[in-house]
């Protein structure tokens, strides 16, 4: 997908939670729920858990694959530069919804 878009630039400003979702939705949803979780103050399929989550400390570190954290998602690719862009300015601008 990065390679095909690779020319296309990365628009990260503004963000808000229904441009971050479907990359949550696509790549934690199916391992951390509502009703099944690894990690049990890890869900990441509504706004609200992915607001407290985050508020964790544990996703941020996990998918930028920072020393001491399990690398997210697990047992794939690193999310993209420009997925991880949009994630850390929706972080970083107080997770607005």
């Amino acid at each position: 997908e990065e390679q095909l878009l690779k020319n296309i630039s990365c628009d990260s400003t503004g963000v808000v939670y229904t441009d971050v979702k479907g990359i949550f939705s696509n790549n934690c949803e199916r391992c951390h729920n509502s009703t099944f979780t690894y990690r049990e103050e890890i869900r990441m399929d509504t706004y609200e858990n992915v607001v407290s989550s985050v508020n964790t400390g544990w996703v941020k570190g996990a998918i930028h694959r920072e020393k001491g954290f399990i690398p997210m998602p697990y047992q794939q690719e690193k999310l993209s530069d420009c997925k991880l862009s949009k994630i850390d300015n929706w972080i970083n601008n107080g997770m607005p919804k």
